[in-house]
Formats: C-alpha cells, sequence, structure tokens
C-alpha cells in the first residue's frame, strides 16, 4: 500500500487522520508520516486496511 492509496482509502471512507489513528491504535502523527511517506506502512497495518479496502463477495 503506498501513501496515496492509504490518503485514498481514508477518505473513501470518510474518516479522518485522528479516526483512522484510533481504529488502528497509533497516533495521528503517525498516520500522517504514513501518508507523507516519512515512515512505511507497516505490513500489518497496510494487510489490515486492505481487507477493509477489498469489496466482500
Amino acid at each position: 500500500m503506498t501513501p496515496t492509496d492509504l490518503k485514498t482509502l481514508r477518505s473513501a471512507l470518510g474518516l479522518s487522520q485522528q479516526a483512522l489513528a484510533d481504529r488502528l491504535g497509533v497516533t495521528r502523527n503517525t498516520v500522517t508520516r504514513w501518508e507523507m511517506g516519512l515512515h512505511p506502512i507497516p505490513p500489518l497495518a497496510a494487510n489490515f486496511l486492505a481487507t477493509i479496502r477489498t469489496p466482500k463477495k
């Protein structure tokens, strides 16, 4: 998941950075850093976000 993917998904879910951070158990600053590409998105967080992005069949 790229920083742009994360920001797009967060926006599509209608979540603020703080709301997403609360759901992931991280700080808002962490989400900001991920979206800016300053820190890599951890695989566990990326996998979780990918599962909520993928429509259920």
